[in-house]
């Protein structure tokens, strides 16, 4: 194959991958996560940022709880639709990524560390890999020993 197709398949490759990411973004822009409490004494819709976007009380339940009570159940109610939410985004991104969607939560979650997301394999196309020999193995390795030096310590 010539060095001027390789470059045009890897530009297709390129535009076909930004359409599918353009597209994933815009299923994301329409996901919410839906939860609904105990006795339906509410039901809460949040967008793809987690941010409150309806608050409904389907039934009359609501109208007997203690003030406490109904603030628990509101903030577990919205919390719940909120995890709704992320499984649905971290399932499009997953899907988009391969493999990985555990990564991907992990990533999202309370302890998120984007260095789980990256390996050494996947910082080099396959082309360049290939093209570099067995100087790519010296590269991911300077890459990553320097990486291990400018990272914070904790």
């Amino acid at each position: 194959m010539s060095y001027e197709m390789k470059i045009r398949e890897l530009m297709a490759d390129y535009h076909r991958q930004r359409a599918s990411l353009a597209e994933m973004q815009h299923r994301m822009k329409e996901t919410v996560g839906t939860a609904v409490a105990p006795r339906q004494a509410a039901k809460a819709t949040v967008n793809a940022n987690g941010e409150l976007a309806e608050l409904t009380f389907p039934t009359n339940a609501y109208k007997s709880m203690a003030p406490k009570e109904l603030s628990t159940m509101l903030l577990k109610v919205i919390g719940d639709a909120r995890v709704d939410a992320m499984r649905s985004v971290t399932g499009m991104i997953g899907a988009q990524l391969g493999d990985g969607s555990e990564t991907i939560s992990d990533l999202l979650g309370p302890d998120a560390d984007i260095t789980k997301l990256i390996t050494s394999d996947s910082l080099m196309a396959p082309e360049v890999r290939e093209y570099l020999g067995g100087d790519a193995v010296r590269l991911d390795q300077e890459a990553a020993s320097a990486e291990e030096e400018s990272w914070p310590k904790k």
